[in-house]
């Protein structure tokens, strides 16, 4: 698996499904105290609707908070903060005119006063979202601690994804590795730890 690039399908939303755009969705709201971080999300797509939203509770995806809902051609790039130094959980949630939508997941932990590139794109084939360090912007480097999500759900206040410890997707171990090491970065997210 290339941690580049990730893809979701696109999924078929039946008739009688509610519509995915309009769950009850609380609004995001920044950290009040503590470390933070920078998070910028640009989006490139066509036609459609989107939305990028965390969860309250990122191990489990549960209580979705709404960064930004737009439509059309919307240029797509905003700029928020985010707690620093604990696990943090995205969605990028695209719906086509004809009601095809498609949702990726992931989770990462940003680092205190770093800035990180959400880059999120939608076309016929499904979504795509890339993240990066870009604190340099010079030399922004892949997110080192992304994880992907498998969706699940929904809801507002249902869980959207299955939780972390049964989604950790191993990558696999360097060449002339002698133990699976693909772990080591999320030890300390795992439960018990």
């Amino acid at each position: 698996m290339k941690m580049r690039t990730l893809v979701l399908g696109t999924m078929m939303l039946s008739g009688c499904a509610g519509n995915p755009m309009t769950p009850e969705v609380l609004s995001y709201a920044p950290p009040a105290t503590g470390p933070t971080a920078k998070l910028v999300v640009r989006v490139d797509q066509g036609a459609g609707r989107y939305v990028v939203s965390s969860f309250d509770q990122p191990v489990a995806c549960s209580r979705r908070r709404q960064f930004v809902s737009a439509a059309g051609r919307d240029p797509g790039r905003h700029e928020f903060v985010l707690a620093a130094n604990r696990l943090q959980t995205l969605s990028f949630l695209h719906v086509r005119d004809d009601k095809q939508a498609c949702e990726v997941i992931l989770s990462f932990e940003p680092r205190n006063a770093s800035t990180y590139l959400m880059r999120n794109t939608a076309t016929a084939k499904g979504c795509t979202v890339e993240l990066f360090n870009s604190t340099n912007a010079d030399a922004a480097t892949i997110e080192r601690t992304l994880i992907r999500r498998e969706r699940v759900g929904m809801g507002s206040r249902d869980s959207a994804c299955r939780p972390l410890t049964s989604t950790v997707q191993p990558r696999n171990p360097p060449a002339g590795s002698q133990r699976p090491d693909y772990l080591e970065p999320f030890v300390d997210l795992l439960p018990g730890k």
